[in-house]
């Protein structure tokens, strides 16, 4: 065990670099690199950017092809929309209906670019070598200045624009709406759909002609979509028939009330209902039919629900087919149908929905075999999926810089059930390198379905502002899901750190390399709508991690983390959302023995943004140098207001805007645990909704500023902080 000491650090000085900073370099390569994977961006062809290029596919004849005019749309494009085309003239050049088709593409190219009135004229050369030449009029760049939605006192205009999929000028995508015919026809009729879903049956919406008049010298018009509402239908007698309410019981699921709004998706839902209803009384195959009469005086609908319910039926065998590497015993153990009982269709739906969630089948079909009078077989007939999986990583935060990895994955281990990973990540800062060995259906006849059993090794090392880290561990795990958004999670961790450093110089002895025996206990609620770019929803966390020597260390702490974030929808495009945590430390035998490693840090990119990484202490928790030592306790609140506005960058993904109030502090002693002494963080920032999650630009001010500490900090980074 390395003891860190004064003493210890007596040869400790401080170097000044003369090296320049590379920060903004480093940045602008990134956002560089980011632009690169939007779709579009590719380099050019000099020759199909003139125009004048060839084409030719294998084993046909070389096409020359010559576009002329039509600088509105990059010739990229122009090619992209007619390069299948030319290929098939290559291979048959007495396809002239092909060079016919590709003139009506590149109208349509320009129509949907805002040229409303382009003309594409074509003429097929054979006097030297195959020629195709398009004659481009693109006409005037029309943009809608205003969109009208008139004769809709139901239904706001804001819901009705939405569904408008607006094409923009310029070229992030930020300018003008541009004049589509057929989106705005699109609109229309998707707003007449939007009322017939609500019940409003006889409701149309007509698309009105552009005013002024499309001619050439139109740049702008106005666009106005006409409603005619009409009444909103009620729902008159819903009748069931005879021989589906006899099987159905006495708890048969509620109809909709006689004279409430008709629904059509409220009416099917019902059906539905009582189909699930009928297969969990034991009719495997229940068949339920709606049809509705519309009555235009009285503005009812009457429901007739017809069909059958079959007979019920116990389960003669489970069968499974289909399978290869896959062993049956590994399939069997997620599914809960029993031979020789009552057939109970929720117990088939839930062993269907833990077969899918296992990622070893990418098809499950069940089938129902008739094997005697009131017998069935159920069948499980699956189709393997892929089982290796080979993820290359990439990601950028303000403290690490960039970072990248590699993921290899491979389900169903010797077809045992185990899932095998493993994850090597590496940046500015250090590197890692996680193995991890799990069953998502671990003994479900012991301790029930979607208990998942892990053995997790890692080894890493870490470069952090007060000290660097570096460890080799093992940590068996048991979680289970208690519902959709209740779970829970118990491990034991072993891990020596070894090799560990610090420059900080603390009046106490701190623990620099020292062995972690722990147990830990976690309790999740989520309900979220999405992990990665949640819209609604809250998490809530409780952590408590106790380290012990009984439990094969050599330090004596207790550590209790309690996190919460919810997400408040405002409206359409914004929520607000808010994040507490609080973090408490109790030191076995005295502060001196905390490792370094094990004590509270606050600030960055995730926490209080006006500071860098862990660069938020009162001056009590900072050595001789300024150095942060860390503390026994942290709190950190956040508040986050996230508008995403109708822009679209590149047309590859969406633009947030948000602003925030962060608020934290870190205090050395668990006894005096309190809220003073925060620092606080004030800023706004721009994100980029990415299918990996959102890429972040923060900027943060801090209002009340310490001697040492900056006035203004900026992070950029990849995900959202909370």
């Amino acid at each position: 065990m390395a003891i860190l000491s004064h003493a210890a650090r007596s040869r400790h000085r401080t170097v000044v670099s003369r090296r320049p900073d590379l920060r903004a370099l480093r940045l602008l390569a990134c956002v560089a690199w980011l632009l690169c994977l939007t779709p579009g961006c590719r380099l050019i062809d000099p020759l199909v950017a003139a125009g004048n290029y060839e084409v030719k596919a294998a084993g046909g004849s070389t096409v020359r092809v010559r576009l002329k005019g039509g600088d509105g749309v990059s010739r990229v494009r122009q090619r992209d929309v007619i390069q299948d085309l030319m290929l098939d003239i290559s291979k048959d050049n007495s396809l002239d209906s092909a060079a016919f088709d590709a003139m009506l593409e590149l109208e349509s190219l320009f129509e949907q670019n805002g040229y409303a009135l382009a003309q594409v004229h074509h003429r097929v050369d054979r006097r030297d070598r195959l020629t195709i030449r398009f004659d481009i009029q693109q006409g005037p760049l029309v943009r809608v200045a205003k969109l009208r939605i008139v004769g809709n006192p139901s239904v706001s205009y804001r819901t009705l624009a939405a569904y408008w999929s607006r094409r923009r000028t310029e070229a992030l995508g930020l300018g003008d709406d541009l004049y589509v015919a057929s989106d705005l026809e699109t609109l229309a009729r998707t707003i007449a759909a939007h009322y017939q879903r609500n019940g409003f049956l006889d409701a149309t919406a007509t698309l009105e002609p552009p005013e002024p008049a499309l001619s050439p010298a139109t740049t702008q018009v106005t666009v106005t979509v006409r409603v005619s509402e009409g009444i909103p239908y009620k729902l008159g007698r819903l009748e069931t028939e005879r021989e589906i309410t006899a099987a159905l019981g006495q708890d048969a699921p509620k109809a909709p009330r006689e004279g409430a709004a008709y629904s059509p998706q409220a009416v099917q839902d019902h059906a539905l209902a009582l189909a699930q209803h009928l297969r969990r009384r034991g009719h495997p195959d229940p068949l339920v039919l709606v049809t509705t009469t519309p009555n235009p005086a009285n503005h009812t609908v009457a429901v007739r629900l017809h069909g059958k319910a079959g007979d019920v039926v116990d389960v003669g065998r489970v069968i499974v087919r289909g399978n290869k590497f896959v062993t049956e015993a590994n399939i069997r153990k997620r599914i809960t149908v029993r031979p020789g009982v009552r057939f109970d269709g929720k117990t088939e739906q839930d062993s269907l929905l833990r077969l899918y969630q296992s990622g070893l089948f990418r098809r499950v079909d069940v089938r129902h075999e008739k094997v005697g009078p009131n017998r069935i077989d159920v069948v499980f007939a699956v189709e393997e999926t892929t089982r290796y999986l080979l993820q290359p990583m990439l990601g950028y935060g303000s403290y690490e810089e960039l970072r990248g990895g590699l993921e290899f994955g491979m389900l169903s281990v010797l077809g045992t059930g185990f899932d095998f990973s493993a994850k090597g990540t590496l940046s500015n800062k250090g590197h890692r390198l996680v193995v991890n060995l799990s069953d998502s259906q671990f003994l479900p006849e012991w301790l029930g379905y979607d208990t998942t059993f892990s053995v997790t090794a890692d080894t890493f090392r870490r470069e952090e502002p007060s000290y660097v880290d570096g460890a080799n561990g093992i940590s068996p795990s048991l979680a289970h899901l208690f519902s959709r958004e209740f779970s829970g999670r118990v491990a034991y961790i072993y891990r020596e750190h070894g090799d560990a450093n610090s420059d900080v110089i603390d009046p106490g002895a701190q623990i620099g390399d020292y062995t972690e025996g722990s147990a830990l206990i976690e309790l999740t609620y989520d309900s979220r709508d999405n992990p990665l770019i949640p819209k609604r929803g809250t998490r809530l966390s409780a952590q408590y991690k106790y380290y012990d020597e009984s439990l094969g260390g050599d330090v004596s702490l207790a550590k209790l983390r309690l996190t919460g974030t919810t997400v408040l929808s405002l409206s359409r495009s914004t929520r607000l959302v808010l994040h507490g945590e609080v973090g408490l430390l109790y030191p076995g035998e005295g502060s001196d023995a905390v490792p370094i490693q094990e004590r509270w840090f606050n600030g960055g990119e995730n926490v209080v943004r006006s500071f860098r990484e862990d660069q938020l202490a009162p001056p009590d928790l900072k050595d001789i140098n300024g150095q942060p030592i860390g503390g026994e306790y942290r709190n950190i609140l956040n508040a986050e207001l996230r508008w995403a506005p109708h822009w679209r960058l590149l047309r590859a993904f969406d633009v947030e805007l948000a602003t925030f109030v962060d608020a934290g502090n870190v205090g050395r002693s668990v006894q005096d645990y309190g809220l003073g002494d925060r620092k606080y963080g004030i800023g706004f920032g721009l994100r980029f909704l990415l299918p990996i999650g959102p890429v972040r630009f923060d900027s943060a001010w801090n209002p009340d500023r310490d001697p040492g500490e900056r006035n203004w900090t900026i992070h950029f980074s990849i995900g959202y902080p909370f």
